[in-house]
């Protein structure tokens, strides 16, 4: 197979999305939801590359777009898929993996009640809790617990119905009170938009609920579904309630593939194969995470095997792992890092002028950090979301012009530049925060890092301004919500769950969006949104970070095998281990 060149990898991966943001399924209690046909992203194929050649930067996902009905408000169907059951119940769970991740741990992101804006969490989250519908290797919308779902054509109901016979860790029963359950007492990402937009909801039966809407709630699925929040994942009511959720964080039970066993604090944590898990019955017996934020104790470990899966490889030590033949590195692609300024609004924040916004952008030497950090598997961007996400406006990247970038700063009174109080990167991603503070250094702007870890990053990205006092610069990523309108809701309107950006315009235009039934119109306020934060030089895009995934030889497989849906190894229970 001709392996294609990376220039036309990049071409393919800038490829503007056109994708159904909404579905209509009418409600006459058929079997099987009503599905219009290939609506779901078809899987790049990927190329395999031998261990000294750094691998190509992943294409992004091909989508069909469907046309819009013609009797109704604009209406299209999403192709909500089924999933693959392995009937077989006799296998074993054999043999232990070991996964070292690039951030410390944190017992809080057990509890998809309270689950954020990041993808970090639903690492943890995926192995112990199940959600209704969620994204699989088959599609962004496979039925999960629930194995039928239906909405009213009018987006007033959706309702779902469980799976016959689906346990929680602990024995019990899932049922529909404690699906219930789940959505009232939800705290996380998206929970004041679920919840204001919901009525009530109606147990019809053990296995059969009905959400009530306020008003048409066009994206309910967009918002309920993993990463858009955690309100999907069901969580047992009654054991919740007895033992609390500082309690639950510790001694969780869920629904998912795998039951915690062990933990040693933010540093390791043990899971066991859950038998009656419904779907299949998990291939590996023991999961065990390590929190290992150094990268060389990550890379040493992947290379004497004391790990057998590495998480985010980068820098000088990403070219090293490529030479080793028994080492096996996939770009893994994920999201683009992008640049924000934290209380930029206020008259007396030198970010406040537009002109030194736009003289950070074009100091970026954006090509020379995707070739030191990732070996080239970084792919340059103009816009802080990928751009497989529905909704997305394909952007070019700023051009490198540091004489330009000069005099902007003079012309906005800072000929020498001036120092703020912190420049802070998202954790572990140290080394890259300093190539960009070194480049900034070039047009005046000085400033020490702020070394944080990952849990401390997320909680301040909660806090919104409050988290980042000071005169600061913050580079973050997600790669969490599904959509153009979910990252706004995030991460740049006023009271967005991980939002420093309170802006009355990205306000406006998103509040138009929401209670609009037109989706052209949804369309146009979503790209206007993208072009505002982008034209304003708001959020200052970098590259699509590569997070290089290494697997070591136990693991069976290739990488690609296992990074269909998530950045990172999903779904757990699909994974093996070669023989010994």
């Amino acid at each position: 197979m001709l392996i294609q060149t990376f220039q036309q990898k990049k071409s393919l991966f800038l490829i503007p999305v056109v994708f159904a943001l909404v579905f209509a399924i009418a409600c006459g209690g058929s079997a099987q939801p009503t599905a219009a046909p290939a609506a779901e992203p078809a899987v790049a194929a990927k190329s395999v590359v031998s261990p000294t050649q750094a691998p190509e930067p992943t294409k992004a996902p091909e989508v069909m777009a469907e046309s819009a009905s013609s009797g109704g408000p604009g209406l299209a169907v999403l192709d909500i898929k089924k999933a693959i059951i392995d009937t077989d119940r006799s296998r074993k769970p054999a043999g232990t993996l070991t996964l070292a991740r690039h951030t410390a741990l944190s017992p809080k992101w057990i509890d998809p009640q309270e689950a954020p804006a990041s993808r970090t969490p639903y690492f943890f989250i995926d192995l112990v809790h199940d959600a209704m519908i969620r994204p699989m290797p088959q599609g962004t919308f496979t039925l999960s617990l629930a194995e039928h779902f239906e909405m009213t054509d009018d987006f007033m109901t959706a309702t779902f119905r469980l799976r016959e016979g689906i346990k929680f860790h602990n024995g019990d029963p899932v049922t529909t009170e404690d699906v219930k359950f789940t959505f009232e007492n939800y705290k996380g990402s998206n929970a004041d938009r679920l919840h204001d937009m919901t009525d009530r909801l109606e147990l019809i039966d053990d296995r059969t609920i009905v959400f009530h809407f306020k008003k048409p709630f066009i994206d309910f699925l967009l918002t309920y579904i993993p990463t858009a929040s955690g309100a999907g994942y069901i969580v047992p009511a009654k054991y919740y309630q007895e033992v609390g959720p500082d309690e639950f964080k510790q001694k969780p039970i869920g629904a998912g593939p795998y039951k915690i066993v062990g933990s040693n604090s933010t540093q390791e944590v043990s899971f066991d194969a859950f038998e009656d898990y419904w779907r299949k019955v998990p291939h590996i017996k023991t999961f065990k995470m390590l929190g290992v934020p150094e990268l060389a104790t990550r890379v040493a470990a992947l290379q004497t095997g004391e790990a057998d899966i590495t998480y985010f490889v980068t820098g000088a030590l990403l070219r090293d792992t490529l030479a080793n033949p028994k080492l096996r590195i996939d770009p893994n692609n994920s999201a683009p890092f992008w640049l924000f300024f934290p209380g930029y609004s206020e008259p007396d924040n030198p970010f406040n002028d537009k002109r030194v916004r736009e003289a950070v952008s074009l100091a970026l030497d954006r090509d020379f950090l995707a070739e030191a950090e990732t070996a080239g598997m970084a792919i340059v961007t103009g816009n802080f979301m990928p751009p497989d996400k529905p909704g997305y406006l394909q952007r070019e990247p700023d051009p490198f012009d540091l004489e330009k970038a000069k005099q902007l700063m003079a012309d906005a009174g800072f000929p020498d530049g001036f120092e703020i109080d912190a420049f802070t990167p998202f954790p572990p991603v140290f080394s890259l925060g300093e190539r960009i503070m070194g480049q900034l250094q070039e047009i005046g702007i000085k400033s020490e890092l702020n070394v944080t870890q990952r849990p401390v990053f997320l909680s301040q990205l909660r806090e919104h301004r409050a988290g980042f006092p000071g005169v600061q610069i913050v580079f973050s990523i997600s790669t969490g919500p599904p959509d153009a309108a979910a990252y706004f809701r995030a991460f740049a309107i006023c009271d967005g769950d991980s939002s420093v950006t309170c802006d009355p315009v990205i306000d406006e235009l998103m509040a138009k969006h929401d209670a609009s039934m037109d989706l052209g119109e949804r369309a146009r306020l979503v790209t206007e949104a993208q072009k505002y934060i982008l034209n304003e030089h708001i959020f200052v895009p970098v590259y699509i970070n590569a997070f290089a995934m290494g697997l070591g030889p136990r693991v069976a497989g290739e990488v690609t095998d296992y990074t269909q849906v998530y950045p990172g190894v999903f779904p757990f229970e699909d994974v093996e281990l070669n023989p010994e």
